[in-house]
């Protein structure tokens, strides 16, 4: 009991001089570390995160510690879309220490109006300005999906616009249950019309039976053509709210086709990132679209002064390797120079145009 008592006494006696301790001691120094930096480059560095924190008017140094506000100063820094975490502590000599991580971005979007990072994990964020990381270059007509000033993780937006997508038609399929209800209604009451019988009296003139039989008949067709007519503008109405569904679900193909072509464009950026040769070569996509829609590439090489037509991406390892070959037995002979295009669109074949 005694060494319980002991130990007690000690944890708050020490307790009680942290406090004193945090309460009394200044932040003295202030250490930022970008953390596994990328060779590729930087997007930030140490003396950006300062100009971050003067202008956010955070005390560090002379501050006292437990007065920092740790929280504050990681929503500051991770509010930029390129810091993908950022770790603050102080340590007891009175040290606030800040280390960064940025993302790693392997694309750059640079399309009219688009200034973009797009990371191995699929997050856009806006180029910070001054920023110098090497990774390929997209340009040209392409529009993604996502807005200029999307910042976020893609399949998440996708998954959004497919929930958005699944609830309109949700919406427009109640109106065709509106619709179906009316249907079975206008149903019912043709087949009563159509069942209608007009019985004789007991004491009616068989003449009398036939002239009201005839009138009956007379009101029955009438009243069958209305309803019939009915059920028609019924059956359009149900139609067009079926269009309307297709419609929906169609343009929303269309959207999994363009995501589909961006998933492949990235990981086209990613395999040419990560390839020795045709990483240095290529410097910049130039990024299109076909009069079907899909996605058409030109590839501006290092070498020579022609423009590589690559297409669309459809095994696009196999059309360099083509292209690698006419590198070395074609081009090392006529000259790098000769050539406008070199287009490789065409199954097995690398055509030339001066």
């Amino acid at each position: 009991m005694a060494l319980w008592a002991v130990a007690i006494g000690y944890t708050v006696c020490a307790a009680i001089l942290t406090v004193n301790h945090h309460r009394e001691q200044t932040v003295e120094h202030v250490e930022i570390a970008i953390i596994d930096p990328s060779e590729r480059g930087a997007l930030t560095d140490e003396s950006r995160i300062r100009e971050w924190l003067v202008a956010d008017g955070v005390e560090t140094i002379g501050a006292p510690i437990d007065s920092v506000d740790i929280g504050r100063i990681r929503r500051m820094i991770t509010r930029n879309g390129f810091i993908d975490d950022a770790q603050i502590y102080v340590s007891h000599n009175g040290t606030l220490h800040i280390d960064v991580r940025e993302r790693r971005p392997m694309m750059r979007l640079m399309v009219d109006g688009y200034n973009l990072y797009i990371t191995e994990e699929r997050f856009v964020f806006s180029a910070p300005e001054q920023s110098a990381h090497y990774t390929p270059v997209v340009t040209g007509d392409y529009r993604p999906l996502f807005g200029s000033t999307f910042e976020g993780d893609i399949e998440t937006f996708i998954d959004s616009l497919r929930r958005a997508s699944d609830e309109r038609v949700k919406q427009i399929g109640r109106e065709k249950n509106a619709l179906y209800k009316r249907e079975d209604s206008l149903r019912l009451i043709r087949r009563d019309i159509r069942d209608s019988r007009v019985k004789k009296g007991l004491f009616e003139r068989s003449s009398d039976f036939r002239a009201r039989s005839d009138r009956h008949k007379a009101e029955r067709k009438r009243n069958l053509r209305y309803y019939d007519g009915l059920l028609r503008d019924t059956g359009r109405a149900i139609d067009a709210v079926t269009a309307r569904q297709d419609a929906e679900r169609e343009r929303m193909r269309g959207v999994e086709r363009r995501h589909n072509d961006f998933l492949r464009l990235v990981a086209f950026a990613e395999w040419l990132r990560e390839d020795d040769f045709w990483g240095a070569e290529i410097v910049q996509i130039v990024a299109g679209t076909t009069s079907y829609g899909t996605l058409d590439l030109t590839l501006i090489p290092r070498s020579g002064e022609f423009k590589i037509l690559l297409g669309e991406l459809d095994e696009p390892e196999r059309k360099l390797n083509r292209l690698m070959r006419f590198y070395r037995n074609g081009l090392n002979h006529t000259g790098w120079n000769r050539y406008k295009t070199i287009n490789l669109r065409y199954e097995n074949q690398v055509v030339c145009t001066e």
